[in-house]
């Protein structure tokens, strides 16, 4: 039995500040909302390739040595199984949330049913299928929680490729999974980039194994001696974040800020003094915890944030930025935190007692690092 592994805090932390910057790059692109994204936020899309990167580096850490090609079912199983519950809890309340708000709309105001909420993208949604290819979330942001789940039944293979092949394989499968991100970036809508979200088409399927993939490959160069104190120096990650701030900040291709975020997730799994200092301090790491609940819960509350930045901007004045900005904020740090306790822990306790994952094969349980 293996124990599970100590804590990396600047990987959680990091995790929380990539879900507000996608609320907020959401919340501020938003046409209802007054105002355009900050030149920071321009790009916030990308945060959700670093929650791939970041799942794939978190994974790597806890299952690349157990959930291989040379697994027995049974641990592959138990797997898959955890993973679930680790996300399907909070995922299908907000489906049936969403789908309910439709029904009543319908059913009280005549409001047609959206294509995303009829009877077979419902079924793809329910089995978590509906961005592979088939069509849109009905919970808007889970496209991500769809492909991710993709992530997770190839990950032996991804492994084998990744982390366990000699290294010409690895620089292929890497060489090849960046040819092919590059190919579909003019695909993205509206502006060309790596913004690849729409699940009738198979580029955020794409997305997410590149993403993905390179966070295991992240997890094997954290491995090579030679190369641990380099990204182990207070030096790499302020190197990697200002990479990634200038790229931003000139609107660079998406690609080579891309490269920066890949560089910036290395320096937080090697934790310097640095690194511990800005992602894993006590707000950004309790932000990291609640992350999922940030991520998926900001869209259900969508009408009522622009409602708030309405309301701050008529009735306060000056003083309504404080509303259109931090209030939001705020509500969804509260409103988060309670999904996490409630739903997201709630509902893995029903789902590890409904499939007795307690007495099955134990794996290394990675809920402290994981997103």
């Amino acid at each position: 039995m293996k124990k599970n592994l100590p804590e990396i805090r600047p990987l959680t932390g990091i995790r929380g500040i990539a879900a507000l910057t996608v609320v907020l790059y959401h919340y501020f692109g938003n046409s209802k909302v007054p105002g355009q994204p900050y030149f920071f936020l321009t790009k916030g899309y990308l945060s959700v390739d670093l929650f791939f990167m970041l799942s794939g580096i978190v994974l790597a850490m806890n299952y690349s040595k157990s959930v291989t090609l040379q697994a027995t079912f049974p641990m592959y199983r138990t797997f898959i199984l955890k993973r679930l519950a680790r996300i399907y809890p909070l995922y299908i309340s907000a489906t049936v949330f969403l789908l309910m708000i439709a029904a009543a709309r319908y059913y009280l105001k005549g409001v047609p049913f959206t294509p995303e909420q009829s009877l077979p993208s419902i079924i793809a949604n329910v089995f978590l299928i509906q961005t592979w290819g088939f069509g849109e979330s009905i919970v808007g942001p889970a496209w991500s929680i769809s492909v991710e789940f993709c992530a997770y039944i190839l990950f032996p293979i991804l492994v084998a490729l990744a982390i366990t092949s000699r290294a010409i394989v690895a620089s292929a499968f890497a060489a090849i999974l960046i040819s092919l991100l590059y190919f579909a970036m003019p695909h993205a809508s509206p502006f060309p980039g790596l913004d690849l979200w729409e699940g009738d088409t198979v580029f955020p399927l794409l997305r997410c194994i590149a993403g993905f993939s390179f966070g295991l490959i992240a997890f094997r160069l954290s491995q090579n001696l030679a190369l641990q104190r380099m990204f182990a120096s207070n030096y790499f990650f302020v190197f990697a974040i200002l990479a990634c701030g200038l790229f931003v900040a000139f609107n660079e291709n998406d690609l080579a800020i891309y490269f920066s975020l890949f560089m910036l997730i290395i320096s937080c799994h090697s934790a310097s003094k640095i690194a511990n200092m800005t992602f894993g301090n006590p707000v950004a790491h309790y932000l990291g915890q609640i992350s999922y609940s940030i991520y998926l819960g900001h869209v259900v509350l969508w009408s009522y944030l622009t409602k708030l930045s309405a309301f701050s901007d008529h009735y306060l004045g000056r003083a309504g930025a404080l509303g259109k900005y931090l209030l939001p904020v705020l509500i969804l740090v509260i409103i988060g935190t309670a999904l996490h306790f409630v739903v997201e822990r709630g509902g893995k306790k029903i789902f590890f007692a409904l499939f007795n994952l307690n007495n099955r094969v134990r794996l290394t349980d990675p809920t402290k690092t994981m997103m």
